[in-house]
């Protein structure tokens, strides 16, 4: 980067002449007062006060000028020590130095005299009622120092100050606000000082660190006599002292004879460095040197060579970047501004001055902005910008050409090809004198360089020369002598602009042509303030002009300026001129970081920005790279630059070095090169400018080139199908020819997906506006295109990305995979195995291949796998050894393949001599009963199993039996015992499993005896107690044991009434028709009438429960609202809903239900319900659970028909008293319910789910209950016979 000088202002002093003297009285002081009002001081103690004027108001020096028809600075001598105080000594007293203070309501300025003296100047901002002229300032003596002050400094807190007496003393002190010192302490320097300093002028010089807790102090220590010369040198000494003036180090003495150090100090602000200067007699150069603290020496460099010069005054800005070194020799007097990076001390500007400098210093609040005084008066305020000198034409030629300025040597570097950080160079241009700024013409063929004295030299560059030239060194075309300027701005190849300064805020714009050579100069009438930037813009041929506001004007280089339409909300130093799709914009960054696109602000926290052909780059406090398409026009552009990034993926956003600046972009390409602070470039590839870059290629059918980048650039190989996927689908054999190495398309093939990349990532690039987020069967359709093109070409080279095809199948098609390979030599296809297992697991091949039965092929991959040969060598020696059907049992029973192997196994011819031994242990292991009966279902040849000669089939289904015994299906193991004729396992299964029919027709069928038919029917009974099955236990007992009493016993449970009459009555006993069913139905009328008696009780107490809490709910709520002093007719209207949000449950307050929601979702899922579902008093779930426990209570339809077949029977044994009062509860029971229907149809609140996580308490949820109607209505089970009952 170099240093520009942005903005330069002159304006003259009318210093006055000394009385007795024949020199001018000259400026020794400067401070900021309040806004538009700088303080000065002269050496005679004139206060001179500078404002600009604007319509007859002090203003601010920075305005609106376009508002402004005439403004002029105006100086003023506020007040003149030497008339208002008597003591005043016009010959020996001078001023040293002023500081200034602002408080609320005064401007305080501290001026401190060689004798001593320290007065008070005040300048009041705001003045009181009544007052007259000159009540606005006051100026006192406060003090002397005993012995005169030769020099001070203030340290930057403005809390302490350090003074050089007279007395060669130093003395620390603390000032405070009222600048009354006390604390003083009292440092002994060389008897030396006074004397040197009034023999020579020459005084100390101090200067502290930015945190005032250090600070340095460079004064005179004696002299040294030389041996070879017999002349004295000065011995100046560098002490570094504390706050407090302790001493903390020494700085290095000269270890040389012949160097001559100067008395210059200045303390960089960060307190890393302290910098001084030094004559080297013996090789004839001034240097810079620097110090550390400690006192060790370090960085020094090369000033100037020759002759002695007198390094006037030494200081950093208050960003520690830029030291300004003042040089004073016999011919001229320059400011001169050096910067380090990289270890190298680069000279980036040099101001040439007409007369001595009196007085120097940066400013204290803005960095980069120098205030100096001439002894002749003139006062300049210069103002820089650090940027990036490059070619900027958007087009692929650009090579990224930078320019380096350092002192007469201008660095040139092609960034598009190498990365070389300064100070080092491609190429070096000397010149023959400093160099002050260069500027790249819009073709990027031509720049040009002006230096110090004016001259402008014109240079021709070959851009298009590809490496190692890179078209450089450059050709010196021509040279023209001008007066120098700043902004210099090349319009072409044969013409310039540059700004060219005058007092008084008078610039002029000067317009060369080096061809014919002729110089137009151009002014603005309404831009009464400095040109603070210029910018051209080729497209349209015209040229911008910011003002010191961030006003805009524009005009064809050569014709009248006019204001533009659009202004930047505030000063942009660093301006560009682009075109946005078709917006034509101009694009500014102000020195606080906003970014302006016209008079948009894009971001308020850019740090460095450039431009993209279809792209605007920028860096943000973030230290983050933001990348925002620019094709799209200027309000796309702003609403994407607004957006949230995204934080899982957002290509537009790029992580960068903290501290790291755009330097350059490649305007048609992908390269963005970023400087770090310590000096080295960084070459990045954002993967938003790759993907355009492949999108490009993608288009113009370069699928080699595409494939390459998006495999260097990691970007998601979906992308190259995603895009376009009919582009990919159509050029399959294309991208094949093109591809640069079979990796690429092996790469590809084996990284894509079913995700759409468009949706899931490069959103930027969605141009087809897709939807769909997956393709399921994308990698499926993108193996078979690239198979088929593959076989077609039918080539050995591509046997691997033929392989790659099989294997990204879904499912994976490994054996086809290796079925291709068989068919290749050994050579080809051990490279094809061996590529293989990189994408599959190569154990996983060989049980492929050994499934395939190929033995050569699994001993292939078994010897490039890492598996012992102890381990495959005897198996695959003796499957070799077999017959094919039992080799194909044993290789697939290995495989766990078992069915597979089963039907190999089922064509082995001596399939008897090994089914139990071998065969039937994998059936039963693995319970592969199904296929094996399907295979061996048949199969009547005969084994030797349980000591018996049986058939395959009859041992397989007595295997399957004694399978589903086991606790599976024992009705089905019954079947399968009758499969193979084994009856008496059947009949135990059958009467296990409650089988009742199976079981009484193989009893008949066996032809059992009766103990063993009663022993049977018993193992039934007992297994249909356990199922619960009463009703068949009851024909059991009946008709196989004749039992009746306990089978009318089991029906009267089941109040099966009917069937119990029908076995009384098939077995013609009356006494069981009188005694047993009709004492039973009594029995069990009694029980249900004492039910509906309790349930018809507890309803009752729920209802009455109910009632009182939500009386108790509207209670609360009335009394809230009292509470809280609403309106109760404005929210009546409201009280079904609201009360049961707000309100609370039996007393219980609101904080205390939030309370306790809060705690109970702190427990365990299950026992939130649990307290969830209790019905408990009090709780906020008490509504919710009453409504549950009345509605489990109603008698719906079931029960009904349960009460409608009692009094059926009822009826039947004419047991009318007993029915009419079974009736009768049900009647009455209905008749409640009906009574408090709408109270419990009444919808209300309650708590939702007690795990919710979205807040502190759960949100209250509305229920509807259910309507009551249809679970009560619809069937009629009353009797009327019932109404006139009798007696028994």
């Amino acid at each position: 980067k170099n240093l520009k000088n942005i903005s330069e202002i002159k304006l003259n002093f009318e210093l006055k002449e000394i009385e007795g003297k024949e020199t001018k009285d000259k400026i020794v002081g400067y401070g900021i007062g309040e806004e538009g009002r700088d303080i000065f001081c002269t050496k005679n103690g004139d206060v001179i006060s500078y404002s600009v004027e604007r319509q007859g108001r002090i203003q601010k020096m920075v305005f609106d000028e376009t508002s402004i028809p005439k403004f002029n600075g105006r100086f003023k001598v506020e007040v003149a020590l030497s008339e208002n105080f008597p003591e005043w000594d016009d010959d020996n007293n001078e001023v040293v130095g002023i500081e200034t203070t602002i408080d609320e309501i005064s401007v305080i300025t501290m001026i401190l005299t060689k004798n001593g003296e320290i007065y008070l100047y005040k300048h009041f901002t705001e003045v009181w009622e009544n007052s007259v002229e000159g009540d606005d300032i006051s100026v006192e003596a406060i003090g002397k120092i005993e012995g005169g002050i030769l020099s001070y400094k203030v340290s930057q807190d403005e809390e302490m100050m350090v003074i050089a007496t007279g007395l060669n003393t130093l003395m620390v002190m603390k000032k405070d606000f009222d600048f009354t010192l006390d604390h003083i302490q009292t440092i002994e320097l060389s008897d030396h000082v006074k004397d040197h300093a009034e023999n020579t002028g020459i005084v100390p010089q101090i200067s502290w660190r930015e945190d005032g807790e250090y600070f340095t102090v460079n004064y005179i220590d004696g002299y040294i006599q030389r041996i070879d010369t017999k002349t004295k040198m000065t011995n100046y000494k560098i002490n570094v002292f504390t706050r407090s003036g302790d001493l903390e180090s020494i700085a290095e003495n000269p270890t040389e004879g012949g160097i001559h150090r100067s008395s210059k100090v200045t303390y960089r602000p960060d307190g890393r460095l302290i910098a001084s200067s030094e004559y080297d007699e013996n090789q004839e150069k001034n240097n810079i040197i620097f110090f550390e603290k400690n006192g060790l020496q370090h960085y020094n460099f090369e000033l100037l060579k020759g002759k002695k010069v007198n390094v006037k005054q030494l200081q950093w800005n208050i960003d520690n970047e830029v030291l300004m070194v003042i040089v004073e020799n016999e011919e001229k007097t320059s400011v001169q501004l050096w910067y380090r990076e990289n270890y190298h001390w680069y000279k980036k500007l040099e101001h040439l001055m007409e007369d001595r400098i009196s007085f120097a210093t940066w400013d204290k609040e803005t960095a980069l902005k120098l205030h100096t005084v001439q002894e002749n008066g003139q006062y300049n305020i210069f103002e820089y910008v650090w940027e990036v000198d490059s070619m900027e034409h958007l087009d692929k030629t650009n090579p990224m050409v930078i320019g380096v300025i350092d002192n007469q040597t201008l660095k040139l570097t092609p960034m598009k090809y190498v990365t070389t950080p300064p100070p080092m160079a491609t190429c070096e241009i000397q010149t023959e004198a400093a160099i002050q700024q260069i500027a790249f013409a819009p073709s990027g063929k031509t720049f040009f360089v002006q230096l110090i004295n004016g001259d402008v030299l014109s240079y021709g560059i070959d851009v298009v020369q590809a490496p190692p030239e890179f078209g450089l060194p450059p050709t010196l075309k021509k040279k023209v002598s001008l007066p120098l300027g700043r902004h210099l701005t090349a319009l072409s190849d044969d013409t310039f602009v540059l700004v060219e300064t005058h007092c008084e805020f008078k610039d002029e714009i000067l317009l060369y042509n080096v061809n014919t050579e002729k110089l137009q100069r151009l002014t603005i009438d309404t831009l009464r303030l400095p040109v603070y930037g210029l910018a051209y813009r080729a497209s349209d041929n015209l040229l911008f002009v910011q003002g010191q506001s961030g006003a805009l004007w524009q005009a064809t280089p050569g014709k009248p300026f006019e204001r533009h339409t659009l202004d930047f909300g505030s000063p942009c130093p660093i301006m560009r001129a682009s075109v946005f799709n078709l917006d034509h914009v101009v694009i500014g960054r102000s020195t606080q970081g906003l970014l302006y696109v016209n008079d948009q602000v894009i971001t308020p926290e850019c740090v460095s920005f450039n431009l993209h052909k279809e792209y605007l780059l920028w860096t943000n406090y973030q230290h983050q790279l933001r990348i925002i398409p620019s094709i799209q026009g200027l309000a796309e552009l702003s609403k994407l630059a607004k957006a949230k990034v995204d934080e899982t993926y957002d290509e537009t956003c790029r992580a960068v070095e903290r501290g790291g600046q755009l330097i350059t972009v490649s305007p048609d390409g992908m390269e963005v090169l970023l400087q770090m602070p310590r000096g080295n470039l960084e070459r990045i590839y954002p993967k938003l400018l790759a993907l355009r870059s492949i999108v490009f290629d993608l288009k113009e059918a370069n699928y080699g080139e595409a494939l390459a980048k998006v495999r260097k650039f990691k970007i998601d190989f979906d992308f190259l199908y995603d895009y376009n996927p009919t582009l990919l689908e159509n050029n399959v054999k294309t991208i094949i020819d093109q591809a640069e190495s079979l990796s690429h398309i092996n790469i590809f093939l084996s990284s894509v997906s079913n995700t759409n990349s468009i949706l899931s990532k490069y959103k930027v690039f969605n141009e087809r506006n897709a939807t769909n987020v997956d393709y399921p069967d994308k990698v499926n359709k993108i193996m078979s295109m690239f198979r088929d093109v593959l076989l077609e070409l039918n080539h050995p080279r591509y046997i691997t990305s033929l392989l790659t095809t099989y294997v990204r199948m879904d499912p994976p098609q490994y054996a086809d995979a290796l079925s291709h390979i068989r068919t290749l030599d050994r050579d080809a296809a051990n490279r094809a195995i061996n590529y293989l297992k990189y994408l599959v697991d190569i154990r996983k091949l060989y049980r492929i291949a050994l499934g395939m039965h190929d033995f050569s092929l699994v001993l292939m991959i078994a010897q490039m796998s890492q598996m012992d040969p102890k381990e495959y060598l005897p198996f695959i020696s003796q499957l070799q050894k077999e017959p094919k059907p039992l080799a194909y049992f044993h290789i697939h029973s290995y495989l766990e393949e078992f069915n597979v192997a089963l039907s190999h196994i089922a064509t082995y011819d001596a399939l008897d001599s090994i089914f139990i031994d071998e065969v039937l242990p994998v059936i039963s292991e693995h319970a592969l009963y199904d296929d094996a009966i399907k295979f061996f279902g048949q199969n009547q040849s005969v084994v030797s199993f349980d000591d018996g000669s049986h058939s395959i089939h009859d041992v397989l289904y007595l295997s399957y039996g004694r399978y589903l015994m086991n606790g599976r299906d024992l009705r089905l193991a019954g079947y399968s015992f009758l499969e193979c004729n084994d009856l008496d396992l059947a009949l135990n299964a059958f009467a296990t499993s409650g089988s009742y029919s199976e079981t009484v027709a193989l009893v008949v069928r066996m032809k059992l005896s009766p103990s063993d038919s009663r022993s049977t029917f018993e193992t039934l009974l007992s297994t249909l107690n356990n199922k619960f099955d009463f009703l068949t236990a009851a024909r059991v007992l009946d008709e196989q044991l004749n039992r009746h009493e306990e089978a009318i016993e089991k029906l009267c449970t089941q109040h099966q009434w009917n069937a119990a009459l029908l076995i009384a009555a098939k077995n013609n006993r009356r006494d069981l028709l009188t005694v047993d069913i009709k004492d039973n139905l009594k029995t069990e009328t009694e029980e249900i009438m004492d039910q509906l008696d309790e349930e018809s009780s507890k309803f009752e107490k729920y209802i009455k429960r109910l009632v009182a809490l939500r009386e108790e709910k509207v209670r609360a709520y009335y009394e809230q609202l009292e509470a809280e002093g609403n309106d109760l007719d404005d929210t009546l209207s409201e009280t079904d809903s609201i009360f049961s949000q707000t309100s609370t449950y039996s007393g219980v307050s609101m904080m205390s239900t939030l309370s306790f929601a809060s705690s109970i979702r702190q427990n365990q899922q299950t026992r939130n319900k649990k307290k969830r579902e209790k019905l408990k008093k009090g709780s906020p779930f008490e509504e919710e659970n009453l409504i549950k426990r009345l509605y489990s209570l109603l008698p719906r339809l079931p029960r009904q028909k349960l009460v409608h077949n009692f009094l059926e029977h009822l009826l039947f044994f004419q047991l009318h008293s007993l029915g009419n009062s079974l009736q009768q509860k049900l009647d009455s029971f209905i008749a409640l319910v009906r009574k408090h229907k709408t109270l419990l149809e009444t919808e209300f609140y309650t708590l939702g789910s007690m795990n919710n996580k979205g807040g502190d308490v759960p949100e209250p949820l509305k229920v509807n209950p259910e309507n009551i109607d249809p679970l009560i209505e619809g069937f009629d089970y009353r009797f009327p016979l019932f109404s006139h009952a009798s007696t028994e």
